[in-house]
This record gives structure tokens, sequence and C-alpha cells, in this order.
């Protein structure tokens, strides 16, 4: 359970999530937002019986073009418990409304689901069809309509207002009463499941507690000394030696359980598949490493670590898989010195006593490393961005097009891979005809190197290329310091301004 979901004595908050068009230009005081937004927080104290726990907010400034979301802003958004989207035409075209669920969105990860309901809320001023709702997220519940539905076909409907009076203004009131007694039931059922999985007074904090994966024939000796080394360090190791995984229908919510209370996992892996349970395909190694996964990208304080020895002569399929998986998803060491798995370890465990490591000096003093990363399907796109990094007398370009087939060099150019996300000055990612998914996974890769470097990665470009979708227009991340624009012509100005600083 995440310390967010239980605040004793502090205050709880609903995040109003709007356009600012939509409350007047600037931003009146008497504007449907700002009445929906106090009526909102009344209703809802009055829900809670006065107790305050819970309160609504909102940013009242209005941002030009121009500006992007500042910290403060972050903060809140992450803070808050709850999210009610003030969902419109115009909402749907901001893009600061967007960074805003999507940013909640990714902070909560699987947090933002409470059983069947969902910690995202929307009030409807305009008649949207429900598969035009963006951002996508928002076509998973129907919402609260605050406009008049006699007139379904019509896009703007006359909406609940208190100047339009009579029965326009009492229907404004029971919707957001209604909104409120949904926020306080949802609330009131995370207070509830937070008091029941509290762990006791006596159990270790989560920065003590390591999961260690189940192993192979062939790795238990390591494994048991890993786990000796941790025991004597003072950390608590999942599961215990007298509690062996169950093999039923349970085993996935057991290791779910004990990922929760981790903050970092490691698994053994060999040229062995491993143990298969009943009514199951996979291994309880590949179970495990897939769980760990999954929660890896829903919790940013999570981390996995792989160690496997070099030159495993793996003959089955199965485990070459879950290798290749683990390979494109996981950091992976791959050495035959269990000192240098326990070495790693400690590294992950203890960042703040990582030896700043020099990183590997591929192609000596006098020049800077900018590493470019494409699909394989830009190989020719690329060309133009290649020959202008390469005319820089103080640059060296490193490069291979990430690979998506099976061929028998794929480990090595992924430890190639990994060698130059250590070393590099700068990063360039180039997007063009990949899926947004692989865009995606490279950035996530950035964070695994992040813990083996001297420092982050300084200088992290998003390279943007034909074609021309409206999802790479307007595509946000907090991973990456410039955007070169690419689309018809690769913008020589960009590209210049992203050089200066690296040079």
């Amino acid at each position: 359970m995440s310390t967010d979901d239980v605040f004793e004595n502090q205050d709880r908050f609903v995040f109003i999530s709007y356009c600012r068009d939509d409350n007047g230009f600037p931003a009146q005081s008497s504007g449907w937002v700002t009445t929906f937004d106090k009526n909102l927080d009344t209703y809802v104290r009055k829900r809670l019986k006065g107790g305050g726990k819970l309160k609504c907010w909102r940013d009242e400034r209005y941002l030009s073009p121009h500006e992007v979301l500042d910290e403060a802003l972050e903060r809140q958004v992450k803070s808050s418990d709850f999210m009610v989207c003030v969902v419109s035409d115009n909402y749907m075209e901001s893009k600061y409304c967007m960074m805003e669920v999507s940013l909640f969105h990714q902070h909560l990860g699987q947090r933002l689901y409470v059983g069947e309901k969902m910690r995202i809320f929307k009030a409807l001023i305009n008649n949207i069809p429900l598969k035009e709702q963006k951002p996508e997220i928002l076509q998973r519940s129907t919402g609260y309509n605050f406009y008049d539905e006699g007139e379904r076909d019509r896009r703007y409907p006359t909406q609940f207002r208190l100047e339009f009076g009579g029965n326009y203004s009492n229907l404004l009131y029971q919707n957001i009463d209604k909104l409120a007694r949904d926020i306080k039931e949802l609330f009131n059922i995370i207070e509830q499941n937070a008091r029941t999985q509290l762990p006791p007074n006596n159990s270790p904090p989560k920065t003590k507690c390591v999961y260690l994966a189940e192993t192979t024939s062939d790795l238990n000796e390591e494994r048991e000394l890993i786990r000796h080394k941790l025991e004597q360090s003072g950390y608590q190791v999942f599961p215990s030696r007298d509690k062996l995984l169950p093999r039923d229908s349970s085993l996935d919510d057991t290791i779910g359980t004990y990922l929760e209370q981790c903050i970092f996992s490691i698994h053994l892996v060999g040229h062995l598949y491993g143990f298969i349970p009943e009514a199951n395909t996979h291994s309880v190694m590949e179970i495990e490493g897939r769980l760990a996964a999954k929660h890896s990208q829903s919790y940013r304080d999570f981390s996995w670590l792989v160690c496997m020895k070099e030159g495993l002569d793996i003959k089955d399929e199965r485990q070459k898989q879950f290798v290749e998986f683990l390979q494109n998803t996981a950091y992976v060491i791959e050495t035959n010195l269990v000192e240098n798995w326990e070495t790693e370890i400690y590294r992950r465990l203890n960042p703040t006593n990582i030896i700043n490591l020099q990183p590997i000096n591929i192609t000596g003093y006098n020049q800077r490393q900018v590493y470019l990363v494409y699909d394989n399907t830009d190989i020719d796109n690329v060309n133009v961005v290649r020959n202008y990094l390469g005319q820089q007398q103080r640059l060296k370009v490193l490069e291979f097009p990430f690979p998506r087939d099976d061929s028998d060099n794929i480990f090595q150019l992924r430890r190639n891979h990994k060698e130059y996300l250590k070393s590099c000055d700068a990063l360039i990612i180039y997007w063009g005809n990949a899926e947004e998914s692989w865009v995606t996974a490279k950035l996530r890769e950035l964070l695994k190197e992040h813990g083996f470097r001297s420092s982050p990665i300084p200088n992290v470009a998003l390279c943007l290329s034909e074609p021309s979708l409206a999802l790479k227009r307007n595509y946000q991340t907090e991973y990456v310091s410039s955007v070169i624009s690419g689309f018809e012509v690769v913008s020589s100005a960009d590209l210049a301004t992203f050089i200066g600083r690296i040079v």
C-alpha cells in the first residue's frame, strides 16, 4: 500500500481540471467553473460531515499558449486523490488539460482504479459522444451531464446555470450533490482499504524489504548466498525461508502482495525454464518477472534487477523468449562472478553510496558522444539527422537501428545499447514510423540507466518526423529536455540549439 493513500492529519484534494475559456476570458469570479468549484467543495464537506479532510482545488490562473505546467501545479496534481474534469470541446483542445490528466494517470498508475471505480470523474458541459472524448481514459466512465438532456441532438445544449434560474438552477445543485456523494463514497472505500491493509507497527519500513524471486536448481546456491547477505545487512527478504510460494491460483496475488511491500526485486536467471504450476502456461520465474515488470511501470520507487551468467546455452524456446523479454524490459547484468551481482544489488539498494563511475570512453577525450536511437523502419529517414551530426567535428555519433528480429546477435546489440546509454553525453530519439509504444519503451529505459551513471544523461531530445500524427504533435513527456521538429523538413535551428548545449 502506498503512503499516498493514508494521511491521517493532512488535507486531501479533489483537483478540478478545466479549460479557462469555459469560465470566461480571462477567468471570471462568477464563471461556470467558479460556481461549480465553490458548490462542489461545499457539498463534499457536507457529505463528509464537516470533517474537512477533502478539499477542492483548481488553478485560477490563465496560462498563455507558450507557458508550461510549473512545478507547483505538478505537485498539486500528484498530491490529489481525485480529479474532476470539466469536459467540453475547449477542454479537449487544451494541451494543458490533456497534460494534467496524463500526469494524474501516470502518477497513480494502478491505484487510479479502486475496484470497478476510477478516481477521475467527468462533468460534461457539452454533448460530446463517449467515443470522441479525450484523452482516451475519459471514455471509461459515463460522467455527469450538466446540460439539458432533452437537447441531445445539439452539440451545445443549454447548460445548467444559476443565472437561468428555475429548473436549470435546481438541476445544477442536484448534479453537483450526486458527484459529491460518489466522491465521498469512493473516498470512504479508499480509507477503509487503507486501514485494513496497514502493516503492523513492528513491520520493517518498505525501504528495507526486498523480493528475491525463485530460481532453478543451477542457481540455488547463489540465491541462498544473496539472501544470507541481504539478511545480514538488515533487509527482510520475501518470500521468507519457511514460506514457499503457493502453486495454485493464488500465486499471482501472493507475489503481488509481496511486491507491494518491497522497493526492489532480484531475479536470478539461468538456462533452465523452471517449474510450471498447475493450470498455468508460464513458469513461476516468468510469472514473477512479468509481475515485477508491471509493478515497476506503476510505482517509480520500485526497481528490479535481473542477474544472468554470460554465454548461457539456452535450448528451451520458452526460456529464450523469457530472456528476450527480460532484455527488453529490465536492467540485466550478465557476468559469471557472483560478486559482481552483489555489487550491483548493493548499488541499487544504496543509491547515495554509488561511486561516481567514469563513463566508458569509447571515442577519446576530444569528442562528445551523441547516441542516435531509431527504429529499423526509419533507417533511411534518419539520414538527415545523422549527416548533420556527422558534420560537427566535436561530436561522435553512436548508433544502430534497434532490432526487431530474432537474429543471433540481438543480445550483443542490446548490450551495446546499454553501454551507449551509460556512456553518452547526449541522446536523440528519432520518432518517425515507429509505434508510440516503441518511444515509450525507449524513454523508460532512461530511468533504468540513471542509477548506473555518475549522473543522468544531461541532454535528451525527441526528434519528431513524418508521418505527422496528432499524438506526436501533442506528445508530452518529462524525460526529454528538447523537442526537434522534423515534420516535412528537419529543423536545423532546433538541432543547432541542441548541439550548442553539448559542445
